[in-house]
């Protein structure tokens, strides 16, 4: 799994094994990092399957 956008030093959008864009999370996750970096599963917390698509007409709404 590889950094697609740096949202800020604790989330990253990335894209899983069916090429979906997820959101993942984590304690320092995308800190010192650039795109296209691979992310470090022993930092990884979760990982959100919604697509950016919603959470973006979500995150709108606020």
């Amino acid at each position: 799994m590889e950094i697609r956008k740096i949202l800020n030093n604790n989330v990253a959008i990335s894209h899983n094994e069916l090429n979906q864009e997820i959101v993942v999370m984590g304690k320092g996750l995308a800190f010192q990092k650039k795109v296209g970096e691979a992310i470090d599963p022993a930092r990884l917390k979760r990982h959100s399957s919604w697509r950016i698509k919603v959470l973006r007409i979500k995150l709108r709404s606020y």
